[in-house]
């Protein structure tokens, strides 16, 4: 029984079984005051942040640098955080990790009012 004691505190201080620290890519457009994507890569997923600065849009997709499919994102609204609203999805993808680290840019399809903007993001490491 001691032994099965020590050996849990040993695994768990090892850190072998504890969860790693999120990663976050953040992609930026190069216009000034322009909209940006944070693409926080957990230990079993990947989560996608819009955040806007100007205006809401009606729908928002973003082309997943992965799959290269379009998915629609999801409106958060925040009362007591930082950002206030941001459009938002995520992808259970633990083997897909990696290779967030190669994706240089993302491209964004939004749409106002019927009229489609494209904009393509770049990565920006944030100092």
């Amino acid at each position: 029984m001691k032994y099965l004691l020590l050996l849990t505190v040993m695994i768990l201080g090892s850190g072998c079984l504890m969860l790693g620290a999120p990663h976050y890519y953040n992609y930026k457009s190069i216009h000034a005051n322009a909209d940006s994507i944070v693409v926080i890569s957990y230990p079993s997923r990947l989560d996608y942040q819009y955040r806007f600065t100007k205006n809401k849009w009606d729908s928002v997709l973003v082309l997943d640098p992965i799959h290269l499919v379009y998915q629609k994102m999801a409106l958060k609204e925040n009362e007591n955080f930082y950002p206030k609203a941001y459009y938002s999805f995520y992808k259970n993808e633990r083997w897909n990790l990696k290779k967030m680290e190669k994706v240089k840019s993302v491209v964004v399809k939004r749409y106002q009012q019927n009229l489609a903007d494209v904009d393509t993001l770049y990565y920006r490491i944030v100092k």
